[in-house]
C-alpha cells in the first residue's frame, strides 16, 4: 500500500476542502445542476496526469452546457499498489489526494475562482488578474458546476475506473 509522506501534503488541496469553503449560495445552486460524464484524457502535454471530463448542464439557469475538468495527480502514484482494486485505487485517490479543477463558464473566471484555483494551487490553468469588482474578497472555491460535480463524482467512479482499465489493456499490447 501507498502510504503518503509529509512532503506530498505540502501543497495539497483535497476535494473536501474545496466544497467546505464553497460559497453557499453556489453550493446551494450545484444541487440543480445536471451532470454528465464526459470521459478522461490520460496525458497532458507536459505530464501524465489524468484529466477526467464532465460536461454539466442548469437548465434553471443558463441552460448552457459548461465543461468541467478535474485532474488527480496523486493516483498515478496510488496506482502502483497491486493490492487494490482500480476502482479502491480512485475513491481512495479523489477523498485522499490533491484535486485540481477548471471549468468553462464565465464565474469560474470572472468571480475569481481561478485565481483562487492559482493561489492555492487547484486550478488547472492559472490567473494571474484578481477579481477586484465580482469578488474582491476572493470567497468561495468553485463555480456551482465544479462543486456538483465534487458533490456527486463517487457516482461515476465506475465508470471513470472502467476507462482507467481499459486504458491500461490497450496500453499493455
Amino acid at each position: 500500500m501507498y502510504i503518503l509522506n509529509y512532503n506530498d501534503f505540502l501543497l495539497e488541496i483535497f476535494a473536501s476542502e474545496l466544497i467546505k469553503d464553497g460559497d453557499e449560495t453556489r453550493l446551494s445552486k450545484a444541487e440543480r445542476i445536471e451532470i454528465y460524464y464526459g470521459g478522461m484524457s490520460h496525458r497532458t502535454a507536459k505530464n501524465r496526469i489524468k484529466t477526467i471530463y464532465f460536461d454539466t448542464i442548469d437548465k434553471d439557469g443558463s441552460g448552457k452546457n459548461r465543461r468541467v475538468k478535474v485532474q488527480i495527480p496523486d493516483y498515478r502514484q496510488i496506482s502502483k499498489d497491486k493490492k487494490m482494486t482500480t476502482k479502491e485505487k480512485l475513491e481512495m485517490t479523489l477523498e485522499d489526494g490533491d484535486i485540481k479543477m477548471d471549468c468553462s463558464c464565465p464565474d469560474f473566471l470572472y468571480k475569481g475562482y481561478k485565481y483562487i484555483g492559482t493561489e492555492k494551487e487547484y486550478s488547472i490553468n492559472s490567473e494571474t488578474l484578481p477579481p477586484y469588482i465580482r469578488n474582491p474578497n476572493l470567497e468561495g472555491t468553485l463555480c456551482k458546476h465544479g462543486l456538483a460535480v465534487l458533490l456527486n463524482i463517487d457516482k461515476y467512479t465506475d465508470k471513470i475506473a472502467n476507462d482507467i482499465e481499459q486504458y491500461s489493456k490497450k496500453n499493455k499490447k
